[in-house]
């Protein structure tokens, strides 16, 4: 690791438990970052409460799944809660916890282990459920709003990857990566999102998908 930070790459650690990640954080501290470079942690299913503030202090990202949060039963009768036990399940998915901190937090799906559709996720973010389950109550308070959602999975990717520049903004110079919905993500309610379709996709402004809902 100490090779790979001096040469300046981005280093990119699993770590899903509260050891796990103590364990990277100290190791991305000791190797430090080239100027520029910040490592980061996927998943952080759960952490120590002296490491939450450590992610925006030491310039490390928070990549997490909201869909996760979709498995955990409110009564914690499920698998992975039983197995943590009910001190790390209170501390479980600190997505809205990190984000108080300062600290970047980028949002994904962990793909194939997860749906990757983005919208599930979003809604996830907002609900701490599966969207369209109204009758389940939320696991916990770490739910986010809707912009913050969006922005997880938009302008903070672009920060993740190193290229702020030209990525997660729609701006002159930036690449047009573009996809355009049938209702404004943000307005509409959580539970509703799956059903929200897709009218329009433009990658490096080429458009890849033309709904057909879409006027021309």
């Amino acid at each position: 690791m100490d090779f790979l930070a001096n040469e300046g790459f981005q280093i990119v650690t699993h770590a899903t438990g509260d050891r796990g990640v103590h364990e990277a954080l100290n190791a991305y501290k000791k190797s430090g970052a080239a100027a520029g470079v910040r490592h980061r942690i996927e998943h952080i299913e759960t952490l120590q409460p002296t490491d939450l503030p450590r992610f925006a202090a030491e310039g490390v990202i928070a990549s997490m799944q909201p869909q996760r949060m979709m498995w955990v039963e409110p009564d914690r009768s499920d698998n992975w809660s039983r197995r943590l036990g009910a001190e790390r399940c209170d501390r479980a998915f600190p997505l809205r916890d990190i984000l108080e901190t300062g600290a970047t937090v980028t949002l994904g799906s962990d793909w194939p282990v997860a749906r990757y559709d983005w919208r599930e996720g979003m809604a996830a973010a907002q609900l701490r459920r599966a969207p369209g389950h109204p009758d389940r109550a939320p696991y916990d308070d770490q739910v986010v709003d809707a912009l913050t959602a969006l922005h997880g999975y938009t302008s903070q990717l672009a920060l993740t990857v190193g290229d702020q520049d030209r990525l997660g903004k729609l701006e002159p110079g930036f690449l047009a990566d573009i996809t355009v919905m049938g209702e404004d993500p943000v307005v509409v309610a959580p539970d509703d999102l799956m059903a929200n379709p897709v009218v329009l996709t433009v990658v490096g402004g080429e458009v890849v998908f033309r709904g057909s809902t879409l006027e021309s």
